[in-house]
């Protein structure tokens, strides 16, 4: 009888995910032409996320920039009212996304924001349910609720109608290159 030994596989090592502000500076700086800017944009916005969370402060620009991100890549999920939800009708991220509509030349995408904030606020205790029950069955089903009947969904359409291609929003990235590279530092 042949006696046969087993050898256990080696586990490949997962290389090190460089540190967000890093993974910043190396796509600022390889501007070139990537062979896909919507990878790009993704990999640029994660990192931006993440760095962001780890700031004190960073310059106008840049959160202004990151909150309209935030808000469009949330409403394309599904849709304004999930993300007034998830991100807030009321605070300083709400009004850096109005002011960057407005830095990125989106008048009209401005305007319809504030007045999606003016909604949110209007509809606070239908808000304020469905986030008290985030998770839950309960909290779906009032969120179904609200869609059906969709306060927001007019202006879910002219927002839409304002989204930047991602060609468009990387090139806004490199005419303000200097603000977003300020964040990698430190």
């Amino acid at each position: 009888m042949k006696k046969t030994t087993s050898r256990k596989k080696a586990k490949p090592k997962k290389a090190k995910k460089a540190d967000p502000a890093s993974r910043l500076a190396a796509l600022l700086n390889d501007f070139g032409n990537p062979p896909d800017v919507d990878v790009w944009m993704d990999h640029f916005f994660f990192a931006l996320r993440e760095r962001i969370g780890e700031l004190d402060s960073a310059e106008d620009t840049v959160l202004q920039f990151f909150a309209v991100e935030l808000y469009e890549r949330d409403m394309d999920n599904g849709g304004l009212a999930q993300a007034l939800i998830n991100y807030g009708y009321e605070g300083q991220l709400a009004e850096w996304c109005v002011q960057g509509y407005k830095l990125v030349g989106k008048p009209a995408a401005a305007a319809a924001m504030q007045k999606a904030l003016k909604l949110a606020k209007k509809e606070a205790a239908t808000l304020g349910k469905i986030t008290g029950k985030r998770g839950t069955d309960e909290g779906i089903e009032l969120y179904t609720a609200l869609r059906k009947h969709d306060p927001f969904k007019a202006l879910e359409r002219e927002l839409g109608k304002h989204v930047r291609p991602n060609p468009e929003r990387r090139a806004f990235i490199e005419k303000h290159r200097k603000d977003f590279l300020q964040i990698t530092a430190s």
